[in-house]
């Protein structure tokens, strides 16, 4: 069984892709357009928990979910959590 995504249209209609079909369009229309961070699938980077990130920069957790509050390190919010994209944050302090 494939993993699908069901999309809620304006007009009320619904459409729905296979996961892998929409994530094949995202980065399709990454390239087409010359954005960055275009991968291919078996790139995409995992995102961090704060606890993980904290561990391998060996800062103490709230100091860096403090830092992502206040924007002075990137952070990707996924619903009511906050991870981090490993690259990211060490691109942002290395500047």
């Amino acid at each position: 069984m494939t993993d699908r995504v069901a999309i809620h249209l304006l007009g009320g209609q619904w459409i729905v892709l296979d996961l892998s079909v929409l994530q094949d369009a995202l980065h399709a229309g990454a390239a087409l357009f010359g954005h960055p961070a275009t991968q291919a699938k078996s790139e995409v980077e995992p995102l961090l928990k704060a606890a993980d990130l904290a561990q391998l920069l060996n800062v103490p957790q709230s100091r860096l979910e403090s830092a992502a509050r206040q924007g002075r390190i990137p952070a990707v919010r996924v619903g009511r959590y906050v991870r981090f994209r490993r690259s990211e944050v060490e691109r942002a302090l290395s500047t």
